[in-house]
């Protein structure tokens, strides 16, 4: 019997082998299929959690604070201000900042020579200083 076996496998040992790689991949392809739909239902399921917080929260937040906000008697008031709606001996005060002279800062070209020649005799006194000692 072993023997007999043993021969099989001797004699089909190629197509054998082909037929087992084809297997395994087979069996890989479907492994990462079913990973990558795992990974994606617990990102929907993750996302939808996010989703259902933030409604919570955004009704929470209308239930308490803005639903009352806009029956109060300030609500009016903030609302004329903030659309420039005034009220009897209310006034707008437009600020303006005070303007600056501008200096004139163009330079001459007279000037501009006249530094010229001043550092050119500075660095001339300074090299016969230095020839000098």
């Amino acid at each position: 019997m072993r023997q007999l076996f043993r021969d099989i496998m001797v004699k089909y040992y190629g197509p054998l082998m082909i037929g087992l790689s084809i297997l395994v991949l087979i069996v890989m392809i479907s492994a990462t299929r079913e990973f990558v739909n795992y990974n994606t239902i617990q990102t929907n399921i993750d996302y939808q959690k996010q989703q259902q917080q933030y409604r919570s929260e955004k009704i929470a937040f209308e239930k308490n604070f803005l639903i009352p906000y806009l029956e109060s008697k300030s609500a009016l008031f903030f609302y004329e201000h903030e659309n420039s709606i005034l009220k009897k001996n209310e006034y707008v005060i437009h600020r303006q900042e005070p303007t600056i002279p501008q200096k004139n800062t163009i330079i001459s070209k007279e000037k501009v020579e006249a530094r010229g020649k001043a550092w050119k005799l500075f660095l001339e006194e300074k090299w016969q200083y230095i020839l000098a000692h």
